[in-house]
């Protein structure tokens, strides 16, 4: 197996999404309250295109306060980070072209 990118974690991009919001919640946010990223390639049995979140977990010492986990799958699992990752980019050229609109 080549060295693909394991994205079993959130990006560095979507790290910092997610930890502004959970900046912008803090000590007023409630158990169950989320905040949701952006799209990005994620890998749980299969490399997909979906979301990340952090979710409240309120004083569960466990997780320090909040859970990153992922959120949502937005396509069929692929078979590469490569494919997956063409997918993602063509979500954002769609978007980006809707927006010149």
């Amino acid at each position: 197996m080549k060295n693909e990118p394991r994205p079993r974690c959130p990006s560095d991009a979507q790290y910092k999404e997610l930890q502004a919001a959970v900046d912008l919640l803090g000590a007023d946010a409630k158990p169950g309250e989320i905040a949701v990223s952006s799209q990005d390639v994620l890998l749980t049995c299969a490399y997909y295109v979906g979301r990340w979140c952090v979710e409240c977990m309120g004083d569960d010492p466990a997780f320090e306060g909040w859970l990153f986990q992922p959120y949502s799958r937005d396509t069929e699992y692929m078979g590469s980070f490569e494919e997956a990752k063409r997918m993602l980019d063509s979500f954002e050229a769609d978007e980006a072209e809707e927006k010149e609109d």
